[in-house]
């Protein structure tokens, strides 16, 4: 039987492991959590689970004349970007976008420059790269690189919930 004394460093020594077996695990992974940002811009939602806004038909951006050819025609624009981007089901997530929200993709630059930087404590999400990142993230907020509750659950369900079993079974638990 193990002493007071045993079972206090065992446990010190589990818990002293804990945390940097999580961070481990993240920044393993990191490449998880840039297809998870992309898979919900996908979606059309931000990382408090909340819709994309503003939406194609209340967007500013198309009552000035940058917009070019779809000035004072949001609806065109929300058209023609349903033709070549058509909202779909998400594989991990089953969220379908609706057509009047945006996922942020039309050449996929963006979508390529959404980076996973390795912190302590975790992870940081950016864009690397792309000169008008800035102007998207001023847009739909910092909260588009945060992961959504559909994101946490996946990794809880396929990294978390594995990587906790062979820490409990290093332990004999």
């Amino acid at each position: 039987m193990a002493t007071f004394l045993e079972a206090y460093d065992n446990y010190m020594e589990f818990s002293k492991g804990l945390v940097p077996m999580l961070e481990k695990l993240l920044h393993e992974n990191k490449n998880m959590f840039e297809a998870y940002i992309r898979e919900q811009l996908n979606a059309g939602i931000n990382g408090n689970d909340k819709p994309l806004r503003p939406t194609y038909l209340n967007d500013p951006y198309f009552n000035t004349k940058e917009a070019g050819s779809f000035y004072k025609n949001a609806r065109r624009y929300m058209k023609w970007k349903e033709e070549i981007r058509p909202p779909y089901d998400v594989t991990w997530f089953g969220l379908r976008r609706s057509p009047e929200t945006p996922n942020l993709i039309i050449r996929g630059d963006f979508h390529d420059s959404i980076t996973a930087v390795p912190i302590d404590k975790g992870l940081r999400i950016e864009s690397r790269g792309v000169s008008f990142s800035n102007d998207i993230e001023q847009k739909y907020g910092q909260a588009i690189y945060r992961f959504s509750s559909y994101a946490r659950r996946h990794f809880m369900e396929n990294f978390i919930k594995k990587g906790l079993e062979d820490y409990f079974r290093k332990f004999g638990l």
